[in-house]
């Protein structure tokens, strides 16, 4: 659904509150919307009305619901990412917040955002398993296999590797090709530059003690509060009695399913990008090229140097 674009592209009120899930207490946000219900039409730079932030940040029922009350188009409203609240709710594990958005829209669970995914491959891809089992006991939609673009779906795996680390070990060559000190010649150790704030440093006058150490305490709340990582079979041994605990003793053949899923995402995301040889002499050939421009704006610096006996150029 488009957002009309005359209401700005502002970061609200709204918007700030519900950024900060640790810092905010839900009466405060609750009352905020209460005296400017206004903002809950506003987007913030062309992207996320404040429901979006509800949904993916916040998570709080009451705050979702009251939200989808006063600006119910909000609940369909795609981000330009194409994500619905339902969408975002479930990427973050939000259960909260997904049944509120899946009680205001039901439709939703079956549809796709910009890359291909529905709220349950969401889920189910970030290891979000309460989110899951209530989504697929919900609507009876489940993960499927791949996007229509062939990206593979599988369940979240502790042990599947980082995509990072994957292509760190892919481009291993490409990236020692790439180095600028090494391409340079310059194997001198790079010098980190000072700090040229200006700004008072830990222990000086003026440091921010206070406001660094509110800073901190938001961080090891929102590390205490992030749920461990675990493989599905896992979960569903600790959750006796849950819709994929029953799935699973219908059909016990899926858990070796979803393994040989896992193996087929790692083998996509291992062929993704070009191949490491293709893509060191990509690297190479660009850093000629490079070569190549310094040396011809050299020569036109020095035809530009006056002839000290004529003074002509």
């Amino acid at each position: 659904m488009p957002i009309d674009a005359e209401l700005g592209q502002r970061w609200t009120e709204l918007h700030h509150l519900l950024s900060d899930p640790h810092e905010c207490p839900e009466d405060e946000v609750l009352d905020a919307i209460e005296k400017h219900p206004e903002q809950a039409k506003v987007q913030h730079d062309g992207c996320f009305l404040p429901v979006h932030y509800a949904a993916a940040l916040y998570g709080s029922k009451a705050v979702c619901q009251r939200l989808h009350e006063v600006y119910p188009q909000g609940t369909r409203a795609h981000s330009h990412l194409g994500s619905l609240p339902l969408h975002l709710a479930a990427h973050n594990g939000r259960l909260d917040a997904v049944g509120v958005f899946l009680a205001a829209y039901p439709e939703a669970a079956e549809l796709e955002d910009g890359w291909g995914f529905t709220p349950v491959d969401l889920a189910w891809r970030k290891g979000h398993w309460e989110v899951v089992d209530f989504l697929e006991s919900q609507t009876g939609v489940e993960p499927k296999g791949q996007t229509a673009t062939g990206e593979v779906i599988a369940p979240f795996d502790p042990s599947t590797p980082l995509e990072a680390d994957v292509f760190g070990q892919k481009y291993a060559a490409v990236f020692d090709v790439a180095d600028p000190l090494s391409a340079e010649g310059d194997q001198a150790e790079a010098e980190i530059p000072l700090d040229a704030s200006g700004q008072p440093q830990p222990g000086e006058p003026g440091w921010p003690l206070v406001e660094y150490e509110k800073q901190q305490r938001r961080w090891r709340l929102a590390v205490a509060n992030r749920p461990e990582r675990l493989a599905v079979e896992v979960w569903i041994e600790q959750h006796p009695n849950s819709y994929l605990d029953k799935k699973l003793a219908s059909k016990p053949s899926i858990a070796s399913e979803w393994r040989q899923q896992i193996s087929r995402h790692i083998k996509w995301l291992r062929a993704q990008g070009a191949e490491a040889d293709k893509a060191a002499y990509a690297v190479y050939e660009a850093g000629q090229k490079r070569q190549e421009e310094k040396a011809r704006q050299r020569e036109v610096l020095l035809s530009q140097i006056p002839d000290e006996e004529t003074g002509q150029q």
